[in-house]
Order: structure tokens, then sequence, then C-alpha cells
């Protein structure tokens, strides 16, 4: 029986990962790069520690991360995209009631800071209390390191077999395993592939079909 569903954030609960790959693929376009699938399973869902190996394939990508950034936040927040709800992704209120309908605990674990996290939560018109929020800021290493979902494990008492962690990226099925979590995959800018086929114990077309296997 699950007793805890722990979600990532950027590109799971919300779909701004195309956002952030567009600012990566505008500013790549500018200087004639050609961003590859390989780069972005290597820098979606972790921090600067591990997407370096990535990043410095391509110097004139690593040279400009502040500014690259700076645009994928105006991608996100700008205009008529960051009105309420149009990035939240489908299923997910039907799956976060479910969840308090039976008394399944929830909690967010993103590699992003906690202030970035917390606009993104803002942007839900229908707002709910997540038992444990944690966030890249609040811990040592992210992910692919099990350290934050080891950590929401242990805060709210349950056992990671009983834990079910929803996530878009190879870098966090890498550390749902390593923290022997439930790994479940739902899609978005990265494409499954053999990796992902071997991390994952359970796939998902959106959130809407969670629910039944949680049954």
């Amino acid at each position: 029986m699950i007793k805890c569903v722990i979600f990532d954030c950027d590109g799971t609960m919300f779909d701004t990962e195309k956002l952030a790959k567009k600012a990566y693929e505008d500013f790549a376009s500018a200087h004639d790069v050609v961003l590859d699938q390989e780069f972005w399973g290597g820098i979606c869902g972790t921090g600067y520690e591990y997407a370096k190996p990535q990043l410095e394939r391509y110097p004139v990508i690593a040279e400009n991360l502040s500014k690259i950034a700076a645009n994928r936040l105006h991608n996100i927040t700008q205009g008529a995209l960051f009105a309420k709800d149009n990035l939240v992704k489908k299923g997910l209120y039907e799956l976060l009631d479910y969840c308090k309908a039976n008394q399944i605990k929830v909690a967010i674990a993103s590699s992003s800071h906690l202030e970035y996290v917390t606009m993104l939560l803002n942007h839900m018109s229908k707002p709910y209390e997540f038992d444990f929020i944690l966030c890249g800021d609040m811990i040592t290493h992210k992910k692919p390191d099990p350290e934050i979902f080891n950590t929401v494990v242990e805060k709210l008492g349950v056992k990671p077999e009983e834990t079910l962690v929803l996530e878009d990226s190879i870098m966090g099925l890498i550390a749902a395993k390593r923290a022997n979590t439930i790994a479940g995959f739902i899609e978005d800018c990265v494409i499954k592939n053999e990796k992902i086929e071997e991390l994952l114990d359970v796939e998902f077309p959106d959130f809407t079909f969670v629910p039944q296997y949680l049954r």
C-alpha cells in the first residue's frame, strides 16, 4: 500500500521544463550550437554539481548560465502563460484530491530553490497543504543523490517501499532508486530511453492514471 507520494516540481507538477529548454535552445541557436538529448538528460532535475559534465561540453553555455537562467525565468513568469493554472499539469488537482481523501501523504522534493517552488505553488488556483516541501537550497546534495528523498521519507515517517516518487528526469529517477522508493516516470522533455527503462518501476502518461495505480 502506498502511504506517500513525492512530487518533483519542474516538468512534473508544472509545465515549465519546455520553457527552460527553450531558453537554452534559443541561446544555443544564437551561437550556432546544437544541444542533444544527452545534454538535456544530464542537466534536467539536478544542480550544477552534477550538471557540470554536460555543461562543459558546450563552453558558451557554461559561461552564460546566469543569462540563460534569467531568460528561463522570463519565459515562465511573463505574459498570459503564467495566468492561474496555465502551467499546472493535467490531473494534478485530481491526484492531490485523491491522496487527501485517502490519507496518503503528499510531499514535494525539488532541486530548485524554495522561493521559486513557492512562486509556482502560488500559481495554482486551488491551494494545497503539502505534508512536507524540500528544495535544493535546503539540502547538501541534489539529485541524483538520494538525500532529498531519504530526508522526506524520514521526516514523514513512512517506509521507502511505501513511497511513490513521481519524476520526469533521469537524475530524479536515479535518486528515487538509490532511496529505495518506487520510481514513477512521467515523460516531459527528457525522452524515455533504455536508461530510463532500466530505472523506472512504473510509468504514467499523466497524473490522471496515478489514482488507479494507488488503488
